[in-house]
């Protein structure tokens, strides 16, 4: 099965329109049909942004809300522990990015999900791709051989 880390502009994109490329990525995992990869420091970067009071008034999520939505993701997701990951050079302008590829390199997984260009400008990351939601809809939007 294929696993990706999705990053958080991508599910805070699916919260905001429904009807995006975002939005049909969480309905394929909410069917099972791959497995996300996330770690603490990626659920706390969520929360962190669906708090920020401009994002409050699109969403409309109470704390209550965002905190059984981050509970949802733990449970339904594979989680890895970035403490045990060693710490290599890379070379990103937002070094908040690393959680990223830090996860998506521990996890084991196939696709790193994201609409940020930082990343996106890597293409590649210890051999796992770095894709645009769209692109990451489109492959699991094919049918199976």
């Amino acid at each position: 099965m294929i696993k990706a880390v999705l990053d958080a502009n991508v599910i805070i994109s699916a919260l905001l329109n429904p009807k995006g490329s975002p939005a049909f990525i969480l309905e394929h995992l909410r069917l099972d049909h791959f497995k996300l990869v996330v770690s603490k420091e990626i659920l706390h970067e969520i929360e962190r942004v669906l708090k920020y009071p401009k994002l409050v008034k699109l969403h409309r999520l109470s704390t209550n809300q965002i905190r059984k939505l981050l509970d949802f993701i733990e449970i339904i997701s594979i989680s890895v522990d970035l403490s045990r990951h060693k710490r290599e050079k890379v070379v990103l302008r937002d070094l908040s990015d690393i959680i990223y590829l830090r996860t998506a390199e521990l996890g084991e997984v196939d696709y790193l999900v994201s609409g940020d260009q930082d990343l996106l400008s890597l293409e590649k990351y210890s051999f796992i791709p770095v894709i645009l939601p769209r692109h990451f809809l489109d492959i699991l939007d094919k049918p199976l051989s």
